[in-house]
Formats: C-alpha cells, sequence, structure tokens
C-alpha cells in the first residue's frame, strides 16, 4: 500500500463490480432486494423510499460508488503511509 493511487483506484474498481452485481440484483429480483433492503436496513417501511430504478440512475450510481471508492481507498493507503513512518 505505498502508492495511494493504485489502492484507489482498486478500490474504486472493487466498489464498481459490487454496484454492478447490486443493480443485477435489482433488475432480475426486485422483490428479494427489497426483502435484503428491510433485513439490512431495519425497517419495515422499505416499499415506501424504493426507487425506480433508471438506466440513469444506475450510471450516476457507477459513477458515485467509484469516486467514493477511489477517495477511500486513496484516503486509506495514504493514512497507513503516514502512520508507518512515525
Amino acid at each position: 500500500m505505498k502508492e495511494p493511487n493504485k489502492t484507489g483506484l482498486t478500490t474504486a474498481i472493487t466498489a464498481v463490480i459490487l454496484s454492478l452485481l447490486c443493480i443485477l440484483l435489482v433488475v432480475i429480483l426486485p422483490g428479494f432486494y427489497l426483502f435484503l433492503a428491510q433485513n439490512l436496513l431495519h425497517f419495515a417501511g422499505v416499499e415506501s423510499v424504493a426507487i425506480k430504478m433508471t438506466f440513469g440512475s444506475a450510471i450516476l450510481g457507477l459513477v458515485e460508488s467509484f469516486v467514493i471508492g477511489y477517495i477511500i481507498g486513496y484516503l486509506f493507503s495514504y493514512i497507513n503511509i503516514k502512520i508507518s513512518k512515525k
């Protein structure tokens, strides 16, 4: 983890892959997705906050996943380098 950029890109790509799997789950098995979301988020009214996914919202979600994943990976590596030097 001596290169924050590589760690950031690796984390970003991983986040996009996981997001693609989530998108597929929503498209193929929407009822199962709502069941999982309800259990994960610990509330019963998940249907009321569920949105209709469009192609545009899926692409936006992938972009957001990439950016957030990159930032997390970069910061993780950068902080790890700084802590390791002490």
